[in-house]
């Protein structure tokens, strides 16, 4: 679309206020919104993974996205909330004789700001919140030194496509990376590969890291996410047991699958779940071992976690629930080719991936005094007790904005907006986190999301039907709404986000009815 050129794309008459409209210039979608007589043009696409942004919700000059709740400045079309890095592309409006007319804006490049600035941040790993927090500094307007270290051998990446697209084969390397190379040398952020940090003297604000190397900062950013739990099941040393947390596994995992027929999952949590989900899309043989008769109950919910079930079984995957495994046997050349459950089935396989959830990864912090049964313990700013050291991420222990009660998520979007606001309180804000916190877990091609925090819920509320996966569901605690689950209804659950922010008391019966407004 020519940028100096306006182009008549409306009557403004034909518009109703605050409702959008998608209008198509030149293979572009449009997202066309009045409000009174002015009229808001933006991108239609989320830059995250392509939802059309018609079919999700304003709300407080926001528009949120309806697939991840990617949240952007509906004026501006900057981004406001995570999952999405970018923002989307902004269009000049004028209306004249009552006709629209639309001309593409510049959008401005987020860049290096130039000055003296003596500070320099130094952030502990390169994950979700790390990612998130240095693009902050730079789109904040920090000119100083940004250093980025991780022990991984690859650039910051998309975590969440791992049990998911890039494990079925449906999104490959190239797709994995959240930004080139080059966008990190354009904006002077030094990412460090392959560089493990050991320790943290915070007496002389300095990292060490490898064979002796040092990092000094002016202030620190932790967030280095958290380590596979490993059972100690006798055997998980032979080749082809592995784990799924880094791209480094998925690799592993894709090279095997290129001669295996039959996986064994070990684990029924979501990771478990979604890549017995990607595994049976690909074609390979599943057999799941996991030690609850009903997975994921503590999360959803007995009757939404026997709806999975289902899924899973009508499309193939053999549940071994109520076991777990004994030992791996391995062969002379030391490959598994055999599991021992507990009640003594031999299972056969060729790929064993144990999906039983992460650990803080947090060893170097000993002795700093900030852990607190292994979790690193922060104030609503994502403060430690030292005032130059911050944290976000798995290993971040937070107060719940709402019961104001310490907690800690092990979630992608959290972690990239705690990585967004630790940045912006390292550059001085002094507002407390109050997300609500959101994740999802897709599975056949269906996504179950979930708002809000509810450890413990002794009632749920269920608007649909969770038997034809069409449903919400409300967790209550002590007759409290304290987080709700949706599959196929996200304009209901989008509602009851509403009512969480405010905590305003929605109740059992009116969730039940769907009076939601």
């Amino acid at each position: 679309m020519n940028k100096s050129a306006w182009r008549r794309v409306a009557e403004l008459a034909d518009l109703q206020n605050n409702q959008p409209v998608v209008i198509k210039v030149d293979d572009h979608e449009i997202f066309l919104l009045r409000q009174d007589n002015d009229v808001v043009a933006v991108g239609n696409e989320c830059p995250h993974h392509g939802a059309p942004l018609n079919e999700g919700f304003i709300t407080d000059h926001e528009l949120v996205c309806p697939w991840h709740n990617a949240r952007f400045d509906l004026q501006h079309g900057q981004p406001i909330s995570p999952p999405a890095l970018d923002g989307l592309p902004v269009y000049e409006t004028r209306v004249d004789k009552g006709a629209v007319f639309i001309r593409a804006k510049k959008e401005p490049a987020i860049s290096k700001p130039e000055g003296p600035e003596p500070r320099v941040i130094l952030i502990v790993g390169a994950g979700a919140a790390a990612q998130s927090a240095a693009e902050t500094f730079r789109r904040q307007g920090f000119a100083g030194k940004i250093q980025m270290l991780t022990r991984e051998k690859d650039l910051p990446y998309d975590r969440t496509l791992l049990s998911k697209p890039y494990l079925s084969g449906q999104k490959t390397d190239e797709n994995m990376l959240l930004r080139s190379q080059e966008f990190y040398e354009d904006l002077e952020i030094e990412v460090m590969t392959g560089c493990m940090v050991h320790e943290i003297d915070i007496s002389k604000r300095k990292a060490y890291a490898g064979q002796g190397e040092s990092f000094i900062y002016t202030q620190c950013l932790l967030a280095t996410g958290g380590i596979p739990r490993k059972p100690g099941i006798p055997g998980e040393d032979l080749n082809n047991v592995v784990t799924l947390r880094s791209w480094d596994d998925g690799r592993k995992i894709r090279s095997a699958l290129k001669k295996v027929k039959q996986v064994l999952i070990v684990g029924a949590g979501f990771i478990g779940l979604e890549a017995a989900a990607s595994l049976r899309d690909a074609g390979v043989r599943v057999h799941l071992v996991a030690p609850e008769k009903v997975f994921l109950a503590p999360v959803f919910g007995e009757a939404v976690g026997k709806y999975l079930l289902s899924q899973h079984e009508s499309r193939g995957v053999r549940f071994h629930l109520g076991h777990t495994v004994k030992e791996y046997h391995g062969d002379k050349m030391g490959y598994v080719r055999e599991a021992e459950l507990s009640d003594g089935t031999l299972l056969p396989v060729e790929l064993v991936i144990e999906g039983l959830g992460i650990d803080p990864a947090v060893d170097y912090l000993k002795g700093t005094g900030l852990l607190e049964n292994g979790e690193v313990l922060v104030d609503g700013r994502l403060q430690t007790h030292h005032p130059e050291i911050f944290a976000a991420g798995d290993i971040a222990r937070i107060p719940d904005p709402v019961t104001g009660e310490p907690h800690r998520f092990e979630h992608w979007v959290e972690a990239q907006r705690q990585g967004k606001h630790a940045a912006l309180s390292m550059l001085g804000a002094e507002d407390n986190y109050n997300e609500v916190p959101f994740f999802w877990t897709r599975q056949y091609g269906q996504s179950l999301k979930y708002i809000g925090n509810a450890p413990q819920f002794d009632r749920t509320a269920v608007l649909g039907d969770i038997r034809k996966g069409e449903f919400l569901i409300g967790y209550y605690s002590g007759g409290r709404l304290s987080a709700a689950a949706s599959i196929g209804m996200d304009a209901e659950l989008f509602e009851v986000e509403k009512h969480l922010k405010r905590s305003d008391g929605l109740s059992a019966a009116r969730l039940e009815s769907g009076d939601l407004q």
